[in-house]
Order: C-alpha cells, then structure tokens, then sequence
C-alpha cells in the first residue's frame, strides 16, 4: 500500500511539474527523487537485477545529473 500511494505521488508531481517542453534532466532528476518508482521501472527492464546493482544505478544518475559539466556536456552532444 506505501509503495501505490508513493508511486500515485510521484504521478501527481510528474502531471504538475513535467510537460511537453521539459528537458530530459528535468524528467530524470523528477523520476530519482522516487525511490520506489526507480526500482519498479528497473525491474521493470530487467527483472533479475539485484538491490545493489539497483541502488548503485540510482546513485550514479544521481551524481551524473548533479555534476554541471556532465549535464552540459549531455546537453550540448543531445540537445537537451
């Protein structure tokens, strides 16, 4: 029950905050501030992957969006 009415709180956010003219960072830093919504599209993907190797996923799009110069440079090749 916690993690549907978590996940009915991440849809929320999503449905105020994100829209047709968000950026790529903007959706993924959206999407890791839920935990629980990371988890169930990563299992989602790939249903045999571990906690950790979740977990160290998570962390490392994490530092890839708080970086500035990772996110510039993203941008800049993408175009986001």
């Amino acid at each position: 029950m916690y993690k549907q009415l978590d996940l009915n709180t991440f849809y929320e956010k999503v449905a105020i905050e994100i829209s047709e003219n968000s950026t790529l960072q903007e959706v993924l830093s959206l999407a890791v501030e839920y935990y629980n919504y990371m988890i169930l599209c990563m299992i989602k993907n790939e249903e045999d992957i571990s906690q950790d190797e979740m977990d160290l996923e998570i962390e490392e799009l994490k530092v890839f969006l708080n970086n500035v110069e990772n996110t510039k440079n993203y941008r800049d090749k993408h175009g986001w």
